[in-house]
């Protein structure tokens, strides 16, 4: 975090758009099995507050997005997502859809992780053969 804050220290002229990429509810699944889901969060919730001090970074979270995080036919592999993704993110950023404010940042995060939480351990993998049967290969 601090090599990073320190390149956004030593330019002040350009404004830093850093986001957190959806990764496919999949991708979350494993890390909730492995026991790391809550290093991971915690990762998220750590990086925006130590940036948010910082007038010149906007932070995006798509995280939370069901419609990105769970559509699997978005997805190449756990964490790969297709260029359709690309220009929907891109289409937000550019109209603020995403931004995490400055304002009540930490109940906002809060909101935003513990939806995380709920999605991900709430999340079943019975029957996803039959959600995505173009997925499977014989």
């Amino acid at each position: 975090i601090q090599s990073l804050k320190s390149i956004i220290l030593e330019h002040p002229e350009t404004t830093f758009h850093l986001y957190f990429p959806p990764s496919s509810i999949l991708w979350w699944d494993n890390e909730y099995r492995r026991g790391t889901m809550e290093i991971k969060l915690e990762a998220i919730r750590l990086l925006i507050t130590e940036l948010a001090p910082l007038s010149n970074v906007d932070r995006y979270l798509f995280q939370t997005d069901e419609t990105l995080v769970k559509n699997l036919n978005l997805y190449m592999d756990s964490v790969h997502f297709n260029q359709q993704v690309n220009l929907e993110l891109v289409n937000r950023m550019k109209n603020k859809q995403g931004l995490i404010p400055k304002e009540n940042l930490d109940e906002t995060l809060n909101d935003l992780l513990s939806s995380m939480r709920k999605m991900i351990s709430e999340y079943s993998t019975n029957g996803i053969l039959e959600d995505y049967p173009t997925a499977v290969t014989p």
